[in-house]
């Protein structure tokens, strides 16, 4: 109370996410598939017409954005390199993104799952989803 009351505002206290125990260790392309079978699950035809290439989609929806922002961090928590992670994104009319982007991407997750609680929530439902559709059984066969 005595922070606030000096300085205007509550401390938050951050910490770091471990590595890759949240995550299932799944190859690249299987989490860019499993995150835009999650994306359709949740927002259905609302927001593709004609199943096109749902997370690769350019569109500047903020579901969408949110999502590419988690896949981005995912992926890279993975061990996967910025290069690689946007190779996952070429689709036959765009060509890949480039690693500023996917670097962009990853400080976006990294500010949004700090200050907005929707997109924390949005971040642990995805990672529920992941586990749930990955238990340690499938993965290690």
């Amino acid at each position: 109370l005595e922070f606030k009351e000096k300085i205007g505002y509550e401390p938050h206290v951050l910490t770091m996410m471990d590595d890759n125990s949240d995550v299932p260790n799944i190859p690249l392309l299987t989490l860019r598939d499993t995150i835009d079978d999650i994306l359709l699950e949740m927002y259905g035809d609302r927001l593709f017409i004609h199943d096109i290439a749902r997370l690769r989609n350019r569109s500047r929806k903020i579901e969408l954005v949110n999502m590419r922002f988690i896949y981005f961090k995912l992926a890279r928590l993975l061990g996967h390199t910025l290069d690689s992670i946007g190779d996952t994104m070429a689709t036959l009319r765009q060509p890949r993104y480039d690693h500023t982007t996917i670097r962009y991407g990853i400080e976006q997750f990294d500010n949004l799952v700090v200050r907005d609680e929707s997109f924390k929530e949005l971040y642990l439902d995805v990672i529920k989803r992941i586990k749930l559709k990955y238990s340690k059984n499938d993965i290690d066969s």
